[in-house]
């Protein structure tokens, strides 16, 4: 794997070396949002307390959950310890790790 060096904010940076390793996977913000939604309402969470937890506005969760945004690459671990699934199946579906240990 080639190494991305950017002289941009460390937040470009991250995007771009995160985008080149999963590919297409992370640009299906609505299937991402689908399974953090479908995660949600199965533990019965509002989308208020969901934020809460994460310290976001659940306007930000709203937006994850439409589509609209997508997260932070960095909120992704804490919106997969919060559902109680790993960010495998957060990002790319894999059932097969949905539970975490």
């Amino acid at each position: 794997m080639n190494k991305v060096t950017l002289k941009k904010s460390p937040d470009r940076r991250y995007r771009r070396t995160i985008s080149k390793r999963l590919g297409s996977q992370l640009t299906s913000k609505e299937s991402f949002g689908q399974r953090v939604r479908a995660l949600r309402e199965g533990m019965n969470l509002k989308q208020s307390e969901l934020a809460q937890m994460l310290g976001v506005s659940s306007k930000a969760i709203s937006k994850i959950e439409r589509g609209e945004n997508g997260p932070k690459f960095e909120r992704i671990e804490d919106i997969a310890k919060a559902l109680g699934c790993t960010k495998a199946y957060l990002i790319e579906g894999e059932t097969e790790h949905a539970a975490t240990a």
